[in-house]
């Protein structure tokens, strides 16, 4: 069954012995589209709150109804999974780039020594953050189309199964969805998706 992320955002962590934060992310592959990570928040005002990495694997069931998510951890396993700057996405990665001035001509160069200093993960190259590719605007092959609203994922295997796109400044009200097959290229700097397919391919694609 085809599940909305977006709808998954803030379900609680039920760990083997009791709940244990809240889902807050999703990293995931742009090259095969398959979910790597949930980022989850855990702890309180007192001790403070810490962001880790949950791999879908350790998901056994998605209470829908009651909005949790059973994990085959306990919270102290939750607790030691890896935190979130073992692995950065790389729409974060350029982020550090764009705190220097956007409107120099040196900007791209910049963007690319800030990336270099940062020395991110190898394994990072092709991991998105679902929270930072929500709202990216589409270019079709004539011209803008659209932003992304949200994904659609198999609650089986994680793999991410077709991008939602809104096209309201064109067709009020119309979402399409498209697969990820369909997708040219992700530019952070632009902050676009380019598709392989025309503006009238999108408005006529899966509603």
């Amino acid at each position: 069954m085809l599940q909305s992320l977006e709808n998954i955002r803030n379900y609680k962590i039920h760990a083997k012995n009791g709940d244990i934060g809240h889902l807050k992310d999703f990293y995931f592959d742009d090259k095969t589209w398959q979910i790597s990570y949930a980022a989850a928040d855990y702890g309180n005002w007192v001790l403070g709150h810490r962001q880790v990495l949950i791999a879908p694997s350790h998901f056994k069931h998605v209470d829908w109804t009651e909005g949790k998510v059973d994990v085959d951890l306990t919270q102290e396993e939750v607790e030691a999974c890896p935190g979130i700057k073992t692995h950065t996405p790389i729409s974060q990665q350029h982020f550090v780039g764009k705190i220097f001035n956007p409107v120099s001509p040196e900007f791209e160069d910049r963007e690319m020594e800030a990336e270099a200093n940062m020395a991110p993960n190898p394994e990072d190259e092709y991991l998105c953050s679902v929270k930072d590719t929500e709202g990216l605007h589409i270019e079709a092959t004539d011209g803008e189309i659209g932003h992304v609203l949200d994904f659609m994922v198999n609650e089986d295997t994680w793999e991410i199964v077709w991008m939602v796109v809104s096209t309201h400044n064109w067709w009020p009200g119309k979402q399409v969805m498209i697969p990820p097959e369909r997708i040219k290229k992700v530019s952070w700097v632009e902050r676009k998706i380019y598709l392989n397919m025309t503006r009238q391919e999108v408005k006529d694609s899966h509603p």
